[in-house]
Order: structure tokens, then sequence, then C-alpha cells
């Protein structure tokens, strides 16, 4: 769930509702890596597209060999769902994602004052994704229909932020590093 949640940017209320059918995991030849290319429903039930890398490819994949097996030897009916209550096997809550998220955090000694719901792991990837996509790809990818509110939220920059890329990039006169 963290993988998927920190690489691919999408809501936990659509992860929750991540269906078997509506997500695969692909083996690109080119580049030697695994990606995860599938559909979610989020916010209005508006279907959503989810992108994740090689290392959210990799746990999804493990996940469901996992998943499968206990499924099987718990003798839990399998209602479709990736993410699933094992002694369900219906689709695990939004409130249970964001409780295990705060488990990890604490057992990892993240600070409490610090960011580390699945909704900081969506803003985080956002903001990444700024850097390399453009305004209209990041909308698109985030699941926006105004233009405005993937500016507004994600393309601001915080001080630091600023300092890099005032430093890094912008020298007078055009000169380089």
């Amino acid at each position: 769930i963290l993988y998927l949640a920190m690489d691919s940017a999408r809501r936990r209320g659509g992860l929750a509702g991540l269906r078997l059918e509506n997500v695969k995991v692909i083996w690109n030849d080119d580049l030697g890596e695994y990606y995860v290319v599938g559909e979610v429903r989020e916010k209005g039930d508006k279907p959503q597209i989810l992108l994740a890398y090689h290392g959210a490819a990799c746990a999804l994949q493990s996940w469901m060999v996992i998943r499968e097996e206990l499924l099987y030897h718990l003798k839990v009916a399998d209602h479709g769902f990736v993410f699933v209550d094992i002694r369900t096997g219906k689709p695990l809550s939004e409130q249970t994602m964001s409780a295990m998220t705060t488990k990890i955090a604490q057992r990892a000694g993240i600070p409490a004052d610090q960011p580390h719901n699945l909704h900081s792991f969506r803003h985080r990837r956002a903001k990444e994704l700024l850097k390399h996509l453009s305004i209209t790809e990041v909308r698109d990818i985030l699941g926006h229909t105004n233009i405005k509110t993937t500016a507004d939220q994600y393309a601001v920059n915080d001080k630091e932020e600023l300092v890099a890329a005032f430093f890094g990039r912008a020298k007078p006169n055009g000169d380089k590093k």
C-alpha cells in the first residue's frame, strides 16, 4: 500500500477500492523494469489513471501472490479487491489504511510533527512529478478537473526549494555552474 501510495500519488479512497481487474504489472523490455498501470475510482467515482514504477510494481506483484495464498488458505471469499481485510476478503477501509500508515511511521521513528499520512505521499509525489512533467500532465495524473487546482496546490515552492533552484540554476548573465 505504501509503495503504491508514494509512487502513484493516488488518494487512499482510490487505493482502497482498487480492483484486481483494473491493475496490471507490466514488464518493460527496453528498461528492464516493471511498471504498474491501472485505473482507480476517486472523488465522485471518477476514473483516474494509476501509474507507478519498478519498486511499487515489485511490491504489488509480491502482495498479489501473498494475498491469493492467504485468502485460499484462510478460506476467505475473494471479492476482487487488491488490498483486503484477510478475515473477510472485503476491501480495507480508508480508515484502516490510515491507521496502518500511522503505525508504520511510529515504528520507523518518524516524528509525529512530520507529515506521514497517505495524502502527504500524494503531495510529495505531485511536487516531484512537476520537476519532470508539464503541469497539464501532472493535472491529468492527479485527476484534477481544473489546472488551477494543480497549480495552487502543487506548483508552489517553499523557501528551501527556492534557494536550491536559485543557486543551482539561476546564475546571472547566463553563467554556468
